[in-house]
């Protein structure tokens, strides 16, 4: 077992011997391991005398640190380089893509210019996108409703206290689809208009969504000693025998709050040429630098206003008893006008992709009122006429009615035509509407008279005005 262990042993420095004298030239090793010097196996006779051992000289043998030796090339002799490889073609990432997508690489390369315009003779090419779809944000506010006194110092009748507020804004959203289509005309060729080419136009139809949240304000009033009282004549109402002016005069707190909505759906027949649509190509030519259509269409708009009044009785606190301590007054108003509109798209061209634009509608239509009125204690208990006030009916009141309403509205903003598929776009938008029901025009200084509250007033005008951001994609 000694003599195999040896051997073992010497097998193993034989080995690591030669390895580590050929890897790094290490000095000391046994003469035994020493290799003879390698000497060169080419002649110098024949026609291959250029590759004999004259023609190359080799680097003999031995120790030697860093790279391996090479060979000496001398002159006149040319030694067959290595092939050259074409660059890896390395795939596009997907902002790349994406980016390269947005910017309409596939498009024929006759489609000049940065926006998705028609130059071709055929209007279905793909330099002019059918489809199109918008999607805006909105930030908008009303005017201030007019100013109802609800709340006054007790025995001091001058000293009235507002309860107005101006919190009247809020964020929304906006949504556009449509689609243009071709068609044949027979009239001269206008060089600002259609698709660019003699007797075609272009028409579209579009649907449009945009609403508000809730939006309104929330204001109290007390003073020491419980001594507000409102001017609003509640004698002649009872709440369960008890009558109201336990709960409104000489009251520990008021408070009101108003609420708002908004909501608006339209569909639209777009006439040629189209504002969005306006040519760069035109514009670089020195010619169509403005572009003017026309829109229309079927146009719904909601406004729901409310309006609740609360008092707290002296000496209770607010869910006391289940709320026996408190009452409410309280209108609701819905306009839902329904009618047609005639609008217009003008544009002027800054550049090849900035844009100037005003895009103003009118319409007329039926506004169909909604009103509720109601007057209850926090418990549930409804609000009732006493039996000296000799009137008739009970609470809540509720009514409708059909008047002719007017709206208006003006959108000015820029777009940015930043691809040819995509733009973005900023702008301010005013809206004016008349022939409204507003929540607190339903109020009477007597609130008992049910038959004033049931004739709605519908004199009232409404002011939406507030600016939109969002971005158009053509496909």
């Amino acid at each position: 077992m000694p003599t195999v262990r040896l051997t073992f042993v010497g097998l193993a420095l034989l080995v690591f011997g030669t390895e580590a004298y050929a890897q790094f030239g290490l000095y000391g090793a046994p003469t035994m391991l020493q290799l003879p010097p390698v000497q060169p196996e080419f002649t110098a006779a024949g026609p291959d005398a250029a590759h004999s051992a004259s023609a190359f000289a080799v680097a003999a043998p031995g120790p030697y640190y860093g790279s391996p030796p090479a060979l000496v090339e001398p002159a006149g002799v040319q030694v067959p380089q290595e092939p050259a490889y074409p660059p890896q073609q390395i795939a596009p990432g997907y902002v790349s893509q994406m980016l390269r997508e947005a910017e309409g690489s596939e498009w024929p390369a006759a489609c000049a210019g940065p926006s998705p315009v028609c130059q071709q003779a055929d209007c279905r090419t793909a330099c002019c996108p059918a489809w199109f779809v918008s999607v805006a944000a909105l930030y908008m506010g009303r005017n201030h409703p007019n100013r109802l006194w609800t709340t006054y110092e007790t025995d001091n009748n001058p000293n009235q206290i507002p309860t107005d507020d101006h919190g009247h804004w809020a964020f929304g959203g906006e949504i556009t689809v449509g689609r243009y289509f071709c068609r044949e005309v027979c009239q001269p060729c206008d060089p600002c208009g259609g698709c660019g080419d003699c007797g075609r136009s272009i028409f579209g139809v579009e649907a449009t969504y945009w609403g508000l949240d809730s939006f309104g304000g929330y204001t109290r009033r007390s003073l020491p000693g419980w001594t507000v009282s409102t001017p609003l004549i509640v004698s002649d109402i009872e709440f369960a025998g008890v009558s109201g002016m336990q709960y409104f005069d000489g009251a520990a707190e008021h408070f009101v709050r108003r609420r708002s909505e908004v909501d608006n759906l339209e569909v639209n027949l777009l006439g040629s040429p189209p504002a969005a649509l306006a040519s760069p190509a035109g514009w670089a030519a020195g010619g169509c630098r403005a572009a003017l259509g026309w829109a229309i269409g079927v146009r719904y708009f909601r406004f729901e206003d409310d309006f609740l009044f609360g008092s707290l009785g002296s000496g209770y606190s607010w869910g006391e008893s289940g709320g026996l301590h408190e009452a409410y007054l309280e209108d609701w108003a819905a306009n839902n006008l329904i009618g047609v509109q005639l609008g217009f798209d003008a544009a002027v061209q800054l550049s090849p992709r900035w844009r100037l634009f005003a895009a103003p509608k009118l319409g007329v239509y039926n506004n169909h009122v909604k009103q509720t009125f109601a007057l209850w204690r926090g418990d549930g208990v409804a609000a009732n006429p006493t039996a000296d006030s000799r009137m008739a009916g009970s609470y809540p009141v509720r009514s409708s009615e059909d008047v002719v309403a007017f709206l208006s509205e003006i959108d000015l903003g820029v777009d940015w035509q930043v691809a040819r598929r995509w733009s973005l776009y900023l702008g301010y938008r005013l809206i004016f509407a008349t022939g409204i029901a507003l929540a607190d025009h339903q109020i009477p200084t007597y609130v008992v008279d049910i038959p004033e509250i049931a004739d709605i007033d519908t004199n009232g005008d409404l002011v939406l005005h507030g600016a939109f951001a969002g971005l158009t994609l053509r496909f």
